[in-house]
């Protein structure tokens, strides 16, 4: 074969597509650039005249040579079930095989397994395990011996079900709404400039007492909050959580000795953030940690009096349970703080998480390492206490978000190195938010690296995004299957799908869903396959409904009746202008302003902005909810939202941003922050007057007459 066909056979071995369809259907194939690059990112580099082939010899010698896969996947709706272990012997063996392997069980539980056989040309030997096995991670290690040489083997067995946990099991035939946020703009009478759980918690009763299911929010993962790294969507952490939601007067520490804001100055620094038309993320960030540095170093003065020995025990065990990853972070963060959140930027002796300069940092400094460890404790705790109200008094419970990657130069690269392939960034192909497609800048995770290390990671950031919640959203949901990746130093377009381990990925977010009682929500627009949401719908996996999108082949909205039985159906996304602003046309003149689109396009948004109104004012006036001529927004906003509540979607979100009559998105996709400030709009009207306000009071009646109750939810 010519080296090019090489390349085109190693590429399609290690999962790079071959093409990719924009969403007007045209047809890009993968370069020969583009493979190489990606091969190399993948870990296969090739250069060379016979650098594919050598790279697919050295591919088929590793699996002739791997007795057991590192990870094997057994998916059932019942268990426990019987478990076989697919053990393979190498092409050519004629001789005898003997076995001696341990079966670890996730409770502890241990068997040893010993037996042999003769096995004459080699290929797959089948061998069952004694007893049928339960959900769960289960292990596999000993010795496999060919031709009187032992091999060190060793496997994790992954049980689960075939699907998450089902809308039905929560709802039953009940269909729930609830309150969608940005948690960091809710503007209130006492937080200090941003939402924090003290906001979500007065949410959560305001939603119950509006007889709602769930309280949606932004991924609540830890990010720098300095300069323009504050989208929840590239965070330096998805495993770890932002300490700027922490409701500072309800620390312990702060309710034992009277709360820290009685400094004068410190009160005037937190009025005139409380008061700010946007969040300062830097400087919120700033007067909060010096807060809770001195709540810390009174934790540190703890006494012996139970409740404080209390604390110190559940502590103990929080660092117990999260273990290296929780000190590799707490670490990153002592670091961040004194070098910036970007370790790429920082003295070369510090780049690796295991350095002798890093373990010398951490001897030195240990109250910067710990009070990075007690900030993860008390975020903890406080998520913990409104996720568990938002479980007892609505049906759902909370819905968290999770973001698709994290950012190169954050925590979870630095923490886990080799898992994420550097240079290499996620984006999308050409699309309707840009004819020359989105490069995200998120160093994508390597597949083949997953495996190897057992899926640890994805189990990690699953277990954190479920933790305290009723539901999970997961952005880009694709990325399960298949990711947009950009070579480094090209355009997105040069882009290519890499394909991922899907199986594996589903049965882990299958199980944890199972286990935690937690719904799954995949974000699932976009550039998707044909028959996506239907692949979705097989493994539990709720899709997204977005008003604005769901029109027939001829651009007339639909009738609430064609909406998925099986979805979480919204007006509007982050990315998407709120219902008065699209009304308004207010994302269009920002983006003339800023000159994001050429004239010519915003006219023609303009034009087909104007064509959407009037047929979406037909579909209202079909179902009865007429807008007349100059709607109100109460108007608007009560006969869009009555007509999305009579879907039959099982979840209908309503976006807190419609509630308080926002006009300008909080989000521009596309346009850097230093053109337009996307994730800092804070809501126009307090928490505290929602339930007086005009469009909030027009929505929740239209909603309410169209969806009766649900039952509270379950522990």
């Amino acid at each position: 074969m010519t080296r090019a066909a090489d390349l085109r056979h190693l590429a399609d071995r290690i999962g790079v597509v071959p093409a990719y369809h924009d969403m007007l259907g045209n047809q890009h194939p993968t370069s020969s650039d583009t493979q190489e690059a990606l091969a190399e990112a993948l870990g296969f580099p090739c250069a060379g005249p016979t650098g594919p082939r050598d790279r697919l010899a050295e591919i088929r010698a590793a699996e002739d040579g791997r007795l057991l896969e590192p990870v094997a996947v057994h998916v059932t709706e019942a268990p426990p079930t019987a478990v076989a272990v697919r053990l393979r012997v190498p092409p050519g063996h004629d001789g005898p095989v003997a076995w001696e392997l341990r079966l670890r069980l996730e409770d502890g539980e241990c068997t040893v397994i010993e037996g042999g056989r003769r096995r004459a040309g080699g290929g797959p030997l089948r061998l069952p395990l004694p007893d049928p096995l339960a959900w769960g991670y289960h292990r596999l290690d000993g010795a496999v011996c060919l031709n009187g040489r032992a091999h060190d083997v060793r496997q994790l067995l992954i049980v689960a079900p075939g699907s998450c946990m089902s809308v039905g099991d929560r709802l039953g035939e009940h269909r729930a709404f609830g309150i969608v946020a940005n948690l960091y703009g809710i503007r209130s009478a006492r937080n200090w400039g941003a939402g924090d759980f003290g906001d979500l918690r007065a949410l959560v009763r305001r939603t119950a007492g509006w007889r709602g299911g769930f309280v949606g929010i932004n991924p609540l993962h830890a990010i720098a909050n300095t300069g323009v790294d504050v989208s929840p969507y590239s965070p330096l952490s998805r495993v770890f959580g932002n300490p700027l939601y922490l409701e500072v007067d309800a620390v312990p520490e702060a309710r034992a000795a009277g709360a820290p804001a009685t400094d004068a100055a410190l009160r005037d620094r937190v009025a005139s953030l409380r008061a700010g038309a946007s969040v300062d993320y830097e400087a919120v960030a700033v007067v909060k940690r010096a807060a809770l540095a001195t709540l810390h170093a009174r934790f540190q003065r703890r006494g012996t009096h139970q409740p404080a020995a209390r604390r110190v025990r559940a502590y103990r065990e929080f660092c117990r349970r999260h273990g290296d990853a929780l000190e590799r972070f707490a670490t990153f963060m002592a670091l961040a703080e004194r070098h910036g959140a970007d370790w790429r930027r920082w003295p070369a002796a510090l780049h690796a998480h295991d350095a002798p300069a890093v373990e010398v940092f951490r001897r030195a400094h240990p109250d910067a390492v710990d009070v990075q460890r007690y900030l993860q404790f008390e975020f903890d705790r406080q998520l913990g206490a409104v996720g568990g109200t938002a479980r007892t008094t609505l049906a759902v419970g909370l819905v968290g978000d999770l973001a698709l990657g994290s950012a190169p130069g954050g925590a979870d690269p630095w923490s886990f190195p080799g898992l994420f392939a550097t240079g290499t960034r996620l984006g999308a192909p050409p699309d309707d938010y840009s004819a020359t497609g989105q490069d995200w800048g998120l160093p994508p995770v390597r597949p083949e690296a997953l495996r190897e290390t057992g899926f640890a990671y994805w189990i990690a950031v699953v277990r954190s995004a479920m933790r305290h919640v009723g539901a999970i959203r997961i952005d880009h949901v694709m990325g399960l299957f298949r990711q947009f990746w950009i070579p480094p130093d090209a355009e997105a377009p040069s882009g290519a799908y890499v394909r991922f381990p899907e199986t594996a990925l589903l049965a882990i977010l299958a199980l944890e869903s199972r286990r935690h009682g937690v719904l799954v929500v995949g974000e699932d627009l976009g550039t998707v396959p044909r028959g996506f949401s239907r692949t979705l719908a097989r493994r539990g996996i709720l899709s997204t409904r977005v008003l604005y999108f769901e029109r027939d082949a001829r651009g007339r909205f639909k009738a609430p009746r064609a909406y998925s039985p099986r979805a979480l159906a919204t007006v509007t996304t982050h990315d998407l202008p709120p219902l008065a602003g699209f009304w308004r046309g207010t994302d269009l003149d920002l983006r003339e302003r800023i000159e994001s689109l050429p004239p010519e396009r915003v006219a023609r948004a303009r034009a087909e902005r104007a064509t959407a109104k009037e047929r979406l004012r037909a579909r209202l006036d079909t179902e009865g909810l007429p807008l007349g001529d100059d709607p109100a927004p109460e108007r608007l906003a009560g006969a869009v939202y009555g007509f999305l509540a009579r879907t039959p979607a099982p979840l209908v979100g309503i976006a807190l941003d419609d509630l308080t009559g926002e006009t300008v998105p909080v989000n521009l996709p596309g346009v850097a922050t230093d053109r337009y400030p996307s994730w800092t709009r804070r809501n126009q009207v307090p928490l505290e007057r929602l339930a007086r306000f005009p469009v909030a009071r027009a929505v929740l009646t239209a909603v309410t007459k169209a969806r009766p109750p649900t039952p509270p939810g379950r522990v």
